[in-house]
């Protein structure tokens, strides 16, 4: 009996050492941790590929037409006055290289046909409606745009027109957007890490070399921003208070430290 029990005892101490056996099957099933191996760029790439919520990309798209929208429409109210004003006034415009094929018709009722187009697919940005083709051609409307007269150039409109083509390779559609009601294909709840990150990147650079290129003297000091404000001092309720050199200065030095610590 003791010889039995001891080697009921030593089989017991085997089973309980070596892999879970699965008696129904006969076979081996060994319980193994997954392994994390791979590059630093590896793991790089599928932290990037892992899914996230969709919906801030609907907002981003909603936000952005709706500026784009309203930048174009400046160009349309009025009938079309900034825009006769802008490239129809001069005899010569200045080119930049490489967009010397951007030249103003010289009848200027297709150029305002053309704003209205522009105006049309900033529309369809905004409610994802033919998203991927509204934002190509209207990435490069807008490029024909800024290239018209450079000594136009405001750094706002050449960060227009990187976003603008960023936002070709963005599925901004995927989430509450026309596209996604018309094509269940493209509806999806959830994408790539990357696509985040793209414009967090996008709008990092951009805020942080804008904050470095404020630190001068005629920023400190309050310019360009002051001859900016006073020619706003007509606008309804806060024009009267754009004038004051408290006001200039505050906004001087807050648009200084905001760039620098978003």
């Amino acid at each position: 009996a003791e010889s039995r029990k001891k080697k009921k005892n030593k089989l017991s101490n085997q089973t309980n050492d070596s892999p879970n056996i699965n008696v129904s099957k006969g076979k081996t099933d060994k319980t193994e941790e997954p392994i994390q191996s791979g590059s630093t760029f590896q793991k790089f790439l599928c932290y990037m590929y892992e899914e996230d919520d969709a919906s801030y990309l609907a907002v981003f798209r909603i936000m952005w037409g709706l500026i784009m929208a309203d930048e174009i429409f400046g160009h349309v109210k009025n009938n079309f006055a900034k825009t006769m004003d802008s490239f129809y006034q001069s005899e010569f415009a200045y080119k930049y290289y490489g967009l010397e094929w951007c030249v103003a018709p010289s009848d200027p009722f297709v150029l305002k046909v053309f704003m209205v187009i522009m105006l049309v697919l900033a529309i369809f940005i905004t409610i994802g409606f033919l998203y991927r083709i509204s934002a190509i051609l209207f990435a490069t409307g807008f490029l024909y745009i800024f290239g018209l007269e450079a000594a136009l150039y405001l750094n706002h409109f050449y960060l227009v027109v990187v976003m603008a083509f960023m936002l070709c390779f963005l599925p901004c559609n995927v989430y509450f957007s026309v596209d996604a009601l018309l094509f269940p294909n493209v509806a999806r709840k959830t994408v790539p890490k990357w696509c985040l990150w793209t414009i967090r990147a996008e709008l990092w650079i951009v805020y942080t070399y804008a904050g470095v290129a404020k630190i001068n003297i005629d920023w400190m000091r309050g310019e360009p921003l002051r001859h900016w404000l006073i020619k706003r001092m007509y606008y309804p309720i806060i024009g009267q208070f754009l004038q004051y050199e408290p006001i200039i200065y505050w906004f001087s030095w807050s648009g200084l430290i905001y760039d620098l610590i978003v």
